[in-house]
């Protein structure tokens, strides 16, 4: 049941960012008269490459072509360039694997063949009798199933596009509960309901090929994890660090709360010292942010928390890393029972790599440099990651309990009415200011102390500057 990984051995070149990983494969190519196939992560870094190999290459991707995979299966069917240069979600998309046969294959820092997306829908039996076949019990909580990919119907291709996920993976793991049926009846239990899915790729349809993955720590990635001794390492002639990087970074830190999801949601004046700090402080530096902040709350130059194969930023001395990217309960459950994974190795793959990822993009890229790059990171957990001995800047953010749908942080004694009504200030009940100072001048919150009254009001301003 839980062999459908692997059945022959991958190659993979492990190597630093900024090591010229990319760089190394390009004058390989450039030195041999094979066919080679590219797969990148981001459209960036695929336009670079197509423009380092020149004429010798060619690009497809939805910047170039109307039709993408289409496109792709002509290319193979008739090759007009030794180099094919695609994205790693169209690589995905290539379910005959023959076409594949007498080509090089790298992997370029594609790292991730398994998904964990959460859908809120009352599609139920469309899900379950359209989407998906073959289902099967896993323990009594989980069910695994295939996908369908063939629709003749224009309902059922456009139910395909919502769940555009189920193109690119061969397998599914879903919470059960989902299609809970009432008694012997056809009837589902909820008529709305929150389908949990992880998909992964099933790399044995890649078996025989000639694949190479290459990634800074492969060997903490997750799909290594899963079967490490199904792969070989392999190498590429690799840059070397002038100066070590531990002693090229500074690592400072503002919480010894760890930054969640919740604790940004519920304690918002608690994050927000930070981000008062780092605009009254900084300048010139790159940052990021969880989706649900403005990529406009700090002053600095934004960048996505994904950000593999960008480059243009590597003139920045400083950066801001103030995002949880945390696994949730459900993907760390099914992730453990389908391929024994741990939440630790979870997180490094989820948060602590693409952390990693990110300050690579300034000028610690740079191996012949010996400049100092200032990381600001939000919490201990995640600036003790990168280096032994972080600074500590202490703007007094206090623990707090934010696993629950309140903040339960409490300040200058409030009444446990008066922390209730703390925690329902949030944006979506207060839209706009009308609405939060229509609700401060009610009995309730006009009996409050002038100092308990600004209290309320800096919460919601938080929530405003950290939603705009």
């Amino acid at each position: 049941m839980y062999n459908y990984l692997f059945n022959e051995k991958f190659k993979y070149v492990s190597g630093d960012c900024g090591s010229g990983k990319t760089y190394a494969l390009t004058q390989l190519i450039l030195r041999s008269t094979d066919k080679f196939l590219i797969a990148q992560g981001t459209l960036n870094l695929t336009k670079q490459t197509a423009k380092d190999l020149g004429n010798i290459a060619k690009l497809i991707t939805m910047d170039t072509s109307k039709n993408v995979q289409e496109d792709i299966i002509d290319f193979l069917l008739r090759p007009t360039h030794r180099v094919l240069i695609i994205t790693d979600i169209a690589f995905l998309q290539i379910r005959d694997t023959s076409l594949l046969k007498n080509w090089h294959i790298y992997l370029d820092d594609v790292v991730n063949f398994h998904n964990f997306v959460t859908k809120n829908t009352e599609l139920k039996e469309q899900v379950e009798k359209n989407l998906f076949h073959s289902f099967e019990a896993i323990e009594d909580k989980h069910v695994t199933a295939k996908p369908q990919t063939d629709f003749d119907d224009d309902l059922l291709s456009a139910l395909a596009k919502e769940f555009t996920f189920v193109k690119q993976y061969d397998y599914f793991l879903m919470n059960a509960g989902f299609f809970e049926k009432v008694g012997a009846t056809n009837t589902y239990k909820e008529k709305k309901g929150q389908l949990q899915v992880m998909s992964w790729v099933n790399l044995n349809r890649y078996a025989g090929l000639d694949v190479t993955f290459m990634a800074n720590d492969f060997e903490k990635s997750l799909i290594y994890l899963a079967s490490p001794d199904k792969f070989i390492k392999t190498d590429l002639q690799l840059r070397q660090r002038k100066t070590p990087l531990d002693q090229r970074m500074r690592v400072h830190y503002f919480s010894d709360v760890t930054l969640t999801g919740d604790f940004q949601k519920y304690s918002p004046e608690q994050f927000y010292k930070a981000v008062e700090w780092v605009n009254t402080n900084l300048n010139d530096y790159i940052f990021t942010v969880n989706g649900s902040q403005s990529t406009k709350v700090l002053n600095g130059t934004y960048v996505p928390p994904k950000s593999r194969g960008i480059n243009e930023y590597k003139d920045f001395n400083k950066a801001v890393w103030f995002v949880s990217l945390k696994p949730s309960s459900v993907e760390v459950k099914q992730c453990e029972l389908m391929f024994g994974l741990t939440y630790e190795q979870i997180l490094h793959a989820r948060q602590n790599e693409e952390m990693y990822q990110f300050i690579q993009r300034t000028q610690l890229r740079d191996f012949d440099s010996e400049e100092v790059v200032d990381v600001y990171v939000f919490d201990k957990e995640q600036a003790l990651y990168l280096s032994d001995d972080p600074i500590y800047i202490d703007l007094g953010i206090e623990q707090s309990n934010s696993t629950k749908p309140v903040s339960t942080f409490v300040a200058m004694n409030l009444t446990s009415g008066e922390n209730s009504a703390y925690g329902r200030i949030t944006i979506e009940r207060f839209p706009t200011q009308e609405s939060f100072d229509k609700w401060m001048n009610k009995k309730a919150q006009l009996a409050l102390s002038s100092e308990k009254k600004k209290y309320f009001e800096n919460k919601y301003k938080s929530l405003q500057i950290l939603s705009k």
